[in-house]
């Protein structure tokens, strides 16, 4: 609304102490003024509606799915922010921080289409309902891509910079074709050919952790947050925390999860884990740290 005062009323209304039902809420110079207050100007009705502050998704790589809702079938980037962007707005979040993979991979994944999400973010913001940021995840053996990232942080396109280092897990299947079928697909090669790929990118593991330093110090330079993803053990926290990474982004256990908070770095978690009651690869349920 462009009224400076307004009022939402009849609705559910979240606040610290719990749901207050039905009643009415007063917005001033887009604060809130007051609840349980009648407030003045324009009336949104709320009824049957939650009124609450709106969700921020940190982590939201939905997108993907709108591009590629199955391997070798592809959808144009624009109608694919477009859709999710609605998805997001018409489920309560107002702020999306997209998670978009950079890595070493071709087709979705890749440089190419990293390239291509982000430039479409930058031009679509003015049609988005949401609130849109870049939330760039960097894999760690992309190092032929690491000065392109570096770009693209000094010039301001990037919001959020998250670690994450898939390669070697994927290279422990290099003898099952059947476990990188599904991989392969998604970087539209043959399984042959990928593997080939996958097993000349892990050769070049002992360069890993220089191009890690200097994004991390890049990204420091920005005063951009920085994220570790999937850390497997408190040791690997700990190394994330001395290079700048305050946030531990889907720990894969308790003892992990611990060690963050005891260095004073934030923990989050997917909501899907909570939904489901569980993670999808056994690892560390989100509700029992919550209630941790």
């Amino acid at each position: 609304m462009s009224a400076t005062s307004w009022r939402i009323v009849n609705g559910r209304v979240l606040t610290a102490d719990g749901v207050i039902l039905a009643t009415d809420l007063a917005v001033e110079h887009d604060r809130i003024a007051g609840v349980g207050t009648a407030g003045s100007g324009p009336v949104l009705d709320a009824r049957g509606a939650l009124v609450l502050p709106g969700l921020v998704d940190l982590h939201g790589d939905a997108f993907e799915r709108q591009m590629m809702p199955r391997p070798g079938v592809a959808f144009g980037v624009e109608l694919a922010l477009l859709d999710t962007d609605r998805q997001l707005a018409a489920n309560g979040v107002t702020t999306a921080f997209h998670a978009i993979t950079c890595s070493w991979e071709p087709g979705l994944r890749s440089l190419g289409s990293a390239g291509a999400l982000i430039g479409a973010i930058a031009a679509l913001r003015p049609r988005l309902a949401c609130e849109t940021r870049v939330h760039l995840r960097h894999e760690a053996f992309n190092l032929d891509g690491v000065d392109h990232l570096l770009g693209w942080i000094v010039d301001g396109m990037v919001d959020l910079v998250a670690f994450n280092d898939h390669t070697p897990a994927m290279a422990r299947h290099l003898d099952q074709p059947g476990r990188l079928a599904n991989l392969a697909q998604r970087a539209g090669m043959a399984t042959e050919a990928f593997a080939r790929l996958l097993a000349g990118v892990h050769d070049r593991r002992e360069e890993v952790a220089a191009s890690t330093r200097r994004i991390a110090e890049a990204a420091r330079s920005r005063a951009l947050p920085i994220a570790s993803h999937d850390d497997p053990s408190p040791a690997v926290r700990s190394a994330f925390h001395e290079l700048g990474a305050r946030i531990c982004e889907f720990p894969w256990n308790r003892e992990t999860a611990a060690r963050a908070r005891e260095l004073g770095d934030v923990v989050l978690m997917g909501a899907p884990n909570v939904v489901r009651g569980g993670s999808h690869l056994d690892l560390v349920s989100a509700a029992s740290l919550v209630a941790d």
